[in-house]
């Protein structure tokens, strides 16, 4: 009687012992999640870059995170797939807005649409004027603090709006594939260079024209 009475008594501190211990388990404190690692950016960031060149100007807001906007204006000049007037120029003036996307570190990626002018003087579309919205994306990739490439392209839609042939539908697509060297100590200034493929089409005529578009840029 008195060895069953006694396992009795040590099966209820068995018991007691183990609650307490879940009970103490229980209380306590969760330890704090790991804190998150943030990627460092390959080369120096700034949030406007102003770029200037004998024949182009341009404004951007390239902050990452934020809202895009650009002024760009330039007159190009281009080789033209078409057999007559086979060398010219472009005016064009332009109104962007998008939001600047950053991944990685090193990666850019600015969807973005708006509004533009083009004065075309060679080929079929000699004397052309346009007036157009365009959509499109732009990308970015810093290899490191020198040197960068990317693409940008984008569609055109619009009307050509001089005299012979208003209000005709137009539309077209514009590839360009920047290279981007970044010099100076703070990587502040830097030289792009260009080259693009433009390709127009309105009322059962279109052509395509090669060019390139470089400027030396300050960013700030």
């Amino acid at each position: 009687m008195k060895k069953w009475v006694l396992c009795g008594v040590l099966s209820v501190m068995s018991t007691a012992f183990a609650d307490g211990e879940l009970v103490a388990d229980a209380a306590k404190p969760v330890p704090n999640a790991a804190p998150k690692t943030t990627i460092e950016p390959v080369a120096p960031q700034y949030g406007n870059r102003f770029g200037f060149s004998f024949d182009r100007l341009v404004y951007d807001h390239t902050r990452a995170d934020e809202m895009y906007f650009a002024l760009d204006f330039w007159m190009p000049y281009f080789f033209s797939n078409n057999r007559n007037n086979r060398f010219g120029n472009l005016y064009e003036a332009e109104i962007r807005v998008g939001y600047n996307l950053f991944y990685a570190g090193c990666d850019h990626v600015t969807p973005l649409f708006g509004v533009g002018y083009q004065y075309n003087n060679v080929g079929v579309f000699h004397n052309a004027k346009f007036a157009y919205t365009t959509a499109g994306v732009r990308y970015y990739h810093e290899c490191n603090s020198v040197f960068g490439w990317g693409f940008y392209l984008k569609g055109l839609a619009g009307q050509q709006i001089g005299r012979k042939e208003a209000k005709k539908f137009a539309w077209g697509v514009d590839l360009s594939i920047p290279f981007v060297f970044r010099f100076t100590k703070s990587r502040r200034w830097d030289l792009t260079l260009e080259p693009f493929y433009l390709y127009m089409e309105s009322n059962h005529k279109h052509q395509g024209v090669f060019g390139g578009r470089g400027t030396f840029g300050y960013q700030y």
